[in-house]
């Protein structure tokens, strides 16, 4: 009794050791089984959520513990839960994962916390899931600024949301329906009216349909500006210049030009493309066969995805005389020589000028400008001399004129008139000089 009393502050510290070990012995029989259960994740179907909209969701709880773990109890503290609570769920064997299958309904848009409780016969777990519901559904955006009537738009639009959706066009336009998140549509209007587009999609089990409409703001289109310049009168044969300018003044790129005629002598052009803005001078050249005050009708045909063909009418009074013709000849011992003129707009090409069998190649003769030829024709009687040649427009010509060559040689060698003059002369002469021989006498 001594030997305690000596150290009586020893009493309650060895009390409090011995009730730490008890503990320890106790806590090493029975594991601490509630670590073993952990919620690995929450899966959403769909992931994003809109309003009114049901998520097939899945709680999947995992044993981690390298012993099996009964579940007693799913609750979720929740009305906007289905089921809201599952008893005996059964048994999760070590490290093993176990699906537990719920629904959410997003009445309306906002953020939400779910919180749910997991019991087993060794421990609790409470977790909190979150659910964030949009605003709203999918907006369609429309990219254009404005529509140009008259001209074939190419309509973008784009979804706001980062989901796939159906968009389809109430109006006439191509595609008829797109998949995605925005899409193309090429569009021809000939009046302003509401763009309206209907989207629909499926996000996860739950279905949406509505239809979205814009005003755009709408513009004249200025098309493909045409002007023609042809002269008003021309020679007959010549090929005649038709200069057309065209400029394209829509918004987008046109194709396949071509300027044509069903009447007889026009060249056909064509021409590839012609961007935005830029222009093009042609010319295609006409060649009348007969005089008279020619209509002309020209066809202008492009493209831009759309066909268009546009029309135009030139008049020309067409001479009776040639382009190319006979100026001036002459005919002295056996040769004849002269001039060939070309009066009209464009040069003829290889010309050739012929008597009978006998020819001469002269070659080009440009507008306003003549050339110079020479047959020798030796034995010829042929009173026709032959004009060949090609104009601009590639037409091969002939044309004949008459010459009285035998009529000119006659007149060159025969012709009585300076003798006649002579001698009316010399009898005046003679009368003078004995007019004045009998006044002296």
């Amino acid at each position: 009794m001594r030997r305690f009393a000596v150290f009586p502050f020893l009493t309650p510290i060895l009390t409090l050791i011995l009730i730490l070990i008890f503990m320890s012995s106790i806590l090493l029989i029975i594991p601490l089984s509630s670590a073993q259960l952990i919620v690995k994740e929450v899966k959403m179907n769909p992931e994003i959520i809109f309003p009114g909209e049901n998520v097939d969701c899945k709680l999947v709880i995992e044993n981690v513990g390298n012993t099996a773990e009964k579940i007693t109890s799913i609750i979720f503290y929740s009305n906007a839960v289905k089921p809201k609570s599952e008893l005996k769920i059964g048994t999760i064997p070590p490290l093993s994962t176990y699906e537990f299958p719920f629904t959410f309904k997003a009445e309306k848009s906002g953020r939400y916390i779910v919180s749910v409780k997991i019991s087993s016969e060794n421990s609790s777990l409470y977790y909190y899931i979150p659910f964030n519901v949009e605003d709203k559904l999918p907006e369609l955006i429309l990219l254009n600024d404005k529509i140009v009537l008259g001209e074939l738009n190419r309509i973008k639009v784009k979804i706001d949301t980062d989901i796939n959706v159906y968009i389809e066009p109430l109006f006439n336009a191509t595609p008829k329906t797109v998949y995605g998140n925005g899409g193309e549509f090429l569009f021809y209007p000939k009046k302003r009216i509401p763009l309206k587009f209907k989207i629909y999609f499926y996000n996860g089990r739950n279905y949406h349909e509505y239809i979205q409409t814009f005003n755009p703001r709408w513009e004249e289109s200025k098309g493909v500006f045409i002007r023609i310049k042809s002269p008003e009168n021309a020679y007959l044969f010549d090929a005649v210049p038709i200069n057309i300018e065209i400029t394209n003044l829509k918004n987008n790129t046109i194709f396949k030009i071509s300027i044509s005629s069903e009447d007889e002598g026009i060249q056909k052009l064509e021409l590839a493309k012609l961007d935005s803005g830029e222009s093009a001078n042609l010319t295609t050249y006409y060649t009348p066969i007969s005089p008279g005050i020619k209509v002309i009708n020209l066809k202008i045909m492009y493209e831009d995805l759309a066909k268009y063909i546009e029309s135009r009418k030139v008049v020309i009074n067409v001479s009776k005389k040639p382009y190319l013709d006979l100026c001036s000849y002459e005919f002295e011992k056996g040769v004849i020589s002269g001039e060939i003129c070309n009066l009209g707009f464009t040069e003829a090409k290889n010309v050739i000028v012929s008597v009978g069998s006998v020819k001469s190649f002269i070659g080009t003769i440009s507008p306003n400008d003549y050339e110079t030829f020479e047959l020798s024709l030796k034995n010829e009687s042929v009173d026709k001399l032959g004009i060949e040649w090609m104009n601009k427009a590639g037409k091969s010509l002939k044309l004949e004129k008459e010459i009285p060559i035998r009529e000119v040689k006659i007149e060159v060698k025969s012709s009585n008139t300076p003798i006649i003059i002579s001698a009316v002369i010399a009898i005046i002469v003679v009368g003078i000089v004995f007019f004045i021989l009998m006044r002296r006498f």
